[in-house]
């Protein structure tokens, strides 16, 4: 819950708030700037502390049998601590490999925390509770009720639900309120917390890689690396400015405005392409539109997976693959398979949000914080545009194939 002064601090500190001679303006002002200061001072003492015990908790792993590359945690631009490489490292380079017989496997992370908070199990869970925030980022167990009521009218109803049961499970004021934030804001898969990975930073395009292997996760550069720079993976994926908000209290405003599971049809690999990923990514333009450009781009190689090596050729040597999206001017069996896919991504953007949720959002967001508020409904209008763009790009197929004789296909509703 947000700091506020009691109200006589206002009355008592009124003559730095009203127009005032020079010389008291420039005590305020000197005032303001000591203040500042000592608060950042503290902040930069509270964040070298972290860094203190995140490098205690470094030694520990190495010793039990983790691998790291020259690496040290310290305080990042980013707030709080971070992993930093501290000598250069080439591209695909392992940074770090945490054994799964390190990690704390808490299929109730909240209730581990909250237990471990009060008596640590081991020396490692000791090491590692103390390299850990104190406060809660603003994720939305740390939001007030109507950032979460908004929540619940959008596609992150089901995480709504999942806080409500957990924090039934906790005890009501700080500790609860921690113990939430902190496992949904580090546990890995929700139920896996990792020392010292937990500590890499959220980029939107990361310094390293994730792979995953049976018996360790790993941080690989995805880049060449320079000394000193931040080690900075993805958190999540598909991610959204939503997502990311509402998770880990991280406004990405240059994230996806929507992202969602997409089941896609069955695709071959195309050539020159890699395997598409299960989900779709929308993004609005400054305008708020939607990014059609990018979606096409992102299409591309869906396409081109469903047509055959003839129709894939024939759609390269042309302007087909090129946005708008619904060209016609291609064979019948390109078409049909466009349709398809077309179908299918409607159906998906249409039915992300319900009907019944969709109603209730103008109230909910209104009630709600300015950045929610903004997260949300720029998640509802990119998935709206997406239904109405697919719909059209449908229509636009059917139309072509009833022209061509092919006849015509079940009509969208």
């Amino acid at each position: 819950m947000p700091f506020r002064k009691p109200k006589h601090a206002a009355k008592r500190e009124g003559r730095c708030l009203v127009p005032c001679g020079a010389a008291v303006a420039c005590a305020c002002v000197a005032a303001l700037m000591a203040w500042l200061s000592r608060r950042g001072e503290a902040r930069l003492s509270a964040d070298a502390e972290r860094a203190a015990r995140g490098m205690e908790l470094l030694a520990a792993l190495l010793a039990a049998g983790a691998e790291a590359a020259a690496l040290e945690v310290r305080p990042s631009a980013r707030g709080g601590v971070g992993l930093f490489t501290t000598r250069a490292a080439a591209r695909g380079e392992l940074l770090l490999s945490l054994p799964s017989r390190l990690m704390i496997n808490a299929s109730r992370a909240h209730l581990w925390l909250l237990a471990e908070a009060g008596a640590p199990s081991s020396a490692l869970a000791q090491l590692y509770l103390r390299s850990l925030p104190h406060l809660c980022p603003q994720n939305l167990p740390a939001r007030a009720a109507a950032d979460a009521a908004a929540a619940a009218a959008s596609l992150h109803a089901p995480l709504v639900r999942r806080l409500a049961a957990e924090a039934a499970e906790l005890p009501s004021g700080a500790r609860g309120v921690w113990a939430q934030c902190t496992a949904l804001s580090r546990a890995f898969e929700g139920q896996r917390l990792e020392p010292l990975l937990d500590l890499a930073n959220y980029a939107p395009v990361p310094s390293c890689e994730q792979a995953y292997r049976a018996d360790a996760h790993q941080l690989l550069a995805a880049a060449p690396l320079r000394a000193g720079e931040e080690l900075t993976i993805e958190y999540v994926q598909p991610s959204s400015r939503a997502l990311l908000l509402l998770t880990f209290g991280i406004d990405a405003t240059l994230a996806p405005a929507a992202a969602f599971g997409a089941r896609l049809p069955a695709a071959r690999p195309a050539e020159g392409c890699e395997r598409a990923p299960p989900w779709l990514a929308l993004h609005l333009l400054p305008s708020a539109a939607l990014d059609v450009p990018r979606l096409a781009g992102a299409l591309r190689c869906v396409r081109l997976g469903l047509y055959s090596a003839a129709e894939a050729q024939l759609a390269l040597a042309s302007d087909h693959l090129a946005p708008p999206l619904g060209r016609t001017r291609a064979p019948a069996p390109v078409l049909r398979k466009d349709r398809q896919l077309y179908a299918t991504l409607r159906q998906g953007c249409a039915s992300a949000i319900p009907a019944h949720l969709l109603a209730q959002q103008p109230r909910l967001f209104a009630a709600a914080s300015a950045e929610v508020a903004a997260a949300l409904r720029d998640e509802a209008s990119a998935l709206q545009q997406c239904a109405r763009l697919m719909r059209a790009a449908t229509r636009a197929i059917d139309a072509a194939l009833e022209a061509l004789g092919e006849g015509t296909p079940l009509r969208e509703g």
